[in-house]
């Protein structure tokens, strides 16, 4: 049941209220109201959709784009990261030399690529690799920390800033090898979409002197944060928004003092917490 309240009696006597004001036991009282609201974000869920604890995605569905793929893995921060390359046909099994393979021909252009917003590669990005391969490039596609086949906890973490530190990681790892002379380390190309879209106008700034970044393909991308948030408060509603912000900050909170993260929808209805 609900603890009982004391109340604070001395000789019969009502004692006095401290004034808010006072500078001596301000500060103590917003310590206590800070603690209070900190002991409640931990303590109590805030909807039934929302997890609190550690989180377990949906089994990894794999590749299918109908034709193979290879494995690779790639470090980011010191986190294995899990990549698909895909070669055009004439290149998927012929053994390289000095840059050429057997027939002489140069390796082809790799296409760096990954999805957007807490979204892994195997959300259809096939489709597009697929694309690509079929016009002679070779495609590099990886999944973010945290997300897919890629390790890292807390799993599922949306983090744009880590996310642009995998960007770059992967496109290092393609051009320092060029993995092992299957495409060209010196003519890469990036593709992002929708949160990806705004990483690789980023990742492109940031590497503008890089001379083997030969293109960019920015797709419906993410370019203000600003804007994204208002039109977020105008999706949900004010309530929406404050129940939003309620479970960042429990999962603030929790990361604080070392427990699970919470996690809360990408996509749900006005009425979830997303």
């Amino acid at each position: 049941g609900k603890p009982k309240m004391a109340k604070q009696t001395g000789g019969g006597a009502e004692q006095p209220r401290t004034s808010p004001s006072s500078s001596s036991s301000s500060p103590i009282g917003l310590l206590v109201v800070a603690t209070a609201l900190v002991a409640a974000a931990i303590v109590y869920p805030l909807d039934s959709k929302v997890v609190v604890g550690d989180f377990e995605p949906e089994e990894y569905a794999g590749k299918d784009a109908g034709r193979a793929a290879e494995d690779h893995y790639f470090i980011s921060n010191g986190v294995r990261c899990h990549a698909w390359l895909y070669l055009p046909e004439e290149k998927g099994t012929a053994k390289t030399k000095k840059s050429e393979d057997q027939d002489g021909k140069p390796p082809p252009p790799v296409v760096v690529m990954a999805h957007g917003f807490g979204a892994q590669k195997d959300f259809g990005l096939e489709r597009y690799a697929s694309v690509f391969v079929d016009r002679g490039l070779a495609v590099f596609m990886f999944d973010y920390r945290t997300f897919g086949a890629s390790e890292g906890t807390p799993r599922n973490n949306v983090a744009p800033n880590m996310h642009v530190e995998d960007w770059n990681a992967a496109i290092d790892h393609v051009a320092s090898g060029g993995l092992n002379g299957k495409v060209d380390p010196k003519r890469i190309g990036l593709w992002g979409t929708s949160f990806a879209g705004g990483h690789v106008l980023t990742v492109g700034s940031m590497r503008r002197n890089d001379t083997r970044i030969a293109g960019i393909v920015s797709q419906v991308p993410h370019l203000s944060g600003k804007r994204a948030s208002l039109n977020g408060v105008k999706q949900r509603g004010v309530l929406g928004t404050l129940r939003l912000a309620a479970a960042a900050l429990t999962d603030a909170a929790r990361s604080l003092v070392g427990l699970s993260p919470v996690s809360v929808q990408i996509i749900g209805t006005r009425k979830d917490v997303a």
